[in-house]
Protein backbone atom coordinates (compact mmCIF):
# COMPACT_ATOMS: atom_id res chain seq x y z
CA UNK A 1 0.00 0.00 0.00
CA UNK A 2 1.19 3.58 -0.98
CA UNK A 3 1.06 5.91 2.24
CA UNK A 4 1.59 9.56 2.56
CA UNK A 5 4.40 10.29 5.07
CA UNK A 6 2.33 11.56 7.36
CA UNK A 7 -0.56 8.24 7.09
CA UNK A 8 -3.00 10.58 6.68
CA UNK A 9 -3.30 9.30 2.86
CA UNK A 10 -2.73 6.04 1.42
CA UNK A 11 -3.99 4.70 -1.98
CA UNK A 12 -6.90 2.07 -1.22
CA UNK A 13 -6.53 -0.16 -4.44
CA UNK A 14 -4.23 -0.07 -7.30
CA UNK A 15 -5.85 -1.20 -10.27
CA UNK A 16 -3.02 -2.42 -12.30
CA UNK A 17 -5.17 -4.14 -15.13
CA UNK A 18 -6.44 -0.54 -16.37
CA UNK A 19 -10.19 -0.63 -15.69
CA UNK A 20 -10.47 0.60 -12.12
CA UNK A 21 -11.42 1.49 -10.04
CA UNK A 22 -8.43 3.11 -7.89
CA UNK A 23 -9.24 4.27 -4.92
CA UNK A 24 -7.54 7.02 -2.25
CA UNK A 25 -8.12 7.95 1.26
CA UNK A 26 -7.50 11.51 2.91
CA UNK A 27 -7.93 11.32 6.59
CA UNK A 28 -7.08 15.49 7.05
CA UNK A 29 -6.12 17.86 5.48
CA UNK A 30 -3.98 20.62 6.16
CA UNK A 31 -5.96 23.89 5.58
CA UNK A 32 -2.59 25.89 4.75
CA UNK A 33 -1.53 22.89 2.14
CA UNK A 34 -1.92 22.64 -1.73
CA UNK A 35 -2.69 18.61 -2.40
CA UNK A 36 -2.78 17.48 -6.51
CA UNK A 37 -4.56 15.33 -7.75
CA UNK A 38 -3.08 14.08 -11.01
CA UNK A 39 -4.48 10.38 -13.08
CA UNK A 40 -0.58 8.80 -14.64
CA UNK A 41 -0.47 6.70 -17.76
CA UNK A 42 2.45 5.07 -16.60
CA UNK A 43 2.21 1.99 -18.62
CA UNK A 44 2.80 5.16 -21.76
CA UNK A 45 5.13 7.52 -19.70
CA UNK A 46 7.83 7.98 -22.29
CA UNK A 47 5.08 8.15 -25.10
CA UNK A 48 5.34 12.14 -25.24
CA UNK A 49 2.60 12.72 -27.88
CA UNK A 50 0.53 9.70 -26.84
CA UNK A 51 -3.45 10.20 -26.63
CA UNK A 52 -4.44 7.06 -24.77
CA UNK A 53 -5.05 8.45 -21.37
CA UNK A 54 -7.63 11.35 -22.92
CA UNK A 55 -9.45 7.76 -24.59
CA UNK A 56 -9.55 6.24 -21.69
CA UNK A 57 -13.03 7.77 -20.39
CA UNK A 58 -11.52 7.78 -17.10
CA UNK A 59 -13.56 9.29 -14.40
CA UNK A 60 -12.13 10.81 -10.93
CA UNK A 61 -15.50 10.70 -8.06
CA UNK A 62 -14.97 12.86 -5.29
CA UNK A 63 -16.46 11.68 -1.78
CA UNK A 64 -16.09 13.44 1.04
CA UNK A 65 -17.10 12.18 4.89
CA UNK A 66 -18.34 9.08 3.15
CA UNK A 67 -20.65 11.44 0.92
CA UNK A 68 -20.46 12.05 -2.90
CA UNK A 69 -19.41 15.43 -3.88
CA UNK A 70 -18.13 15.44 -7.34
CA UNK A 71 -17.24 13.85 -10.54
CA UNK A 72 -14.45 14.54 -12.91
CA UNK A 73 -14.65 12.77 -16.78
CA UNK A 74 -11.52 12.98 -18.85
CA UNK A 75 -11.52 14.90 -22.07
CA UNK A 76 -10.86 12.72 -25.70
CA UNK A 77 -8.29 13.98 -27.87
CA UNK A 78 -5.83 15.43 -25.48
CA UNK A 79 -1.69 14.62 -25.68
CA UNK A 80 0.10 13.58 -22.50
CA UNK A 81 0.30 10.86 -20.46
CA UNK A 82 -0.53 12.95 -16.70
CA UNK A 83 -4.21 14.50 -16.06
CA UNK A 84 -4.16 17.02 -13.58
CA UNK A 85 -7.53 16.57 -12.16
CA UNK A 86 -7.57 18.93 -9.39
CA UNK A 87 -6.18 20.65 -6.72
CA UNK A 88 -7.40 21.16 -3.09
CA UNK A 89 -6.56 24.03 -1.43
CA UNK A 90 -7.53 25.70 1.27
CA UNK A 91 -9.78 22.58 2.01
CA UNK A 92 -11.66 23.84 -1.14
CA UNK A 93 -11.35 21.72 -4.57
CA UNK A 94 -10.30 23.72 -7.17
CA UNK A 95 -10.70 21.99 -10.86
CA UNK A 96 -7.24 22.33 -13.18
CA UNK A 97 -8.18 19.68 -15.97
CA UNK A 98 -4.80 19.93 -17.93
CA UNK A 99 -2.69 17.24 -19.33
CA UNK A 100 1.36 17.14 -19.26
Amino acid sequence: MITSSDRTAWLDIDALNGYGPETITVTQVDQNAVYRYFIHNYTNRDAVNDSRLSQSRATVRVYINNRFHASYQINAGKIGTKWHVFDIVNGGIKLNNRFE
